[in-house]
């Protein structure tokens, strides 16, 4: 809705604004609770390195970008929620998804292999707002000492 003027102002994760909306202006970090998105893979997968892999990921512009700047080939399978219930399927080397503890990962016999961002909350406007009003100021200042944290 921010992204495409409906809104001048949103809460979301900086991870959905690499994924989706990189042109959205991120006017405040929040650490709330500190959040990755990693590559994991079963146990006994062999090397992440070589050889083509498939990987299932919530994220395929992130993964594409990090993959292609480590020089890796994979074919990437996008899925939306609960990419963990896939990691056990034979043909899938591994999976890109948001970690917080990494208990859904232990839960589906996965461990992690390599952090491709971290990420939290984050305040986010539309390019176009304009930031320099006392309406925008005002609704940061509300966001920033509420119970959002």
């Amino acid at each position: 809705m921010v992204k495409n003027g409906i809104a001048d102002l949103g809460v979301t994760g900086i991870d959905v604004v690499a994924e989706l909306s990189p042109e959205i202006k991120i006017c405040e970090r929040w650490s709330v609770r500190r959040s990755r998105i990693v590559i994991a893979a079963r146990k006994n997968m062999n090397n992440f390195y070589n050889g083509e892999k498939i990987i299932a990921t919530e994220y395929p512009r992130l993964t594409k970008n990090y993959l292609e700047s480590k020089g890796i080939q994979a074919k990437l399978i996008p899925i939306r929620g609960s990419v963990e219930s896939v990691g056990g399927i034979e043909e899938i080397w591994g999976i890109v998804t948001l970690v917080t503890s990494g208990e859904t990962l232990r839960k589906n016999n996965l461990i992690e292999i390599e952090t491709l961002m971290e990420t939290d909350a984050c305040l986010i406007s539309n390019p176009k707002t304009n930031n320099s009003s006392d309406l925008f100021w005002n609704a940061v200042r509300f966001l920033k000492n509420s119970d959002i944290r």
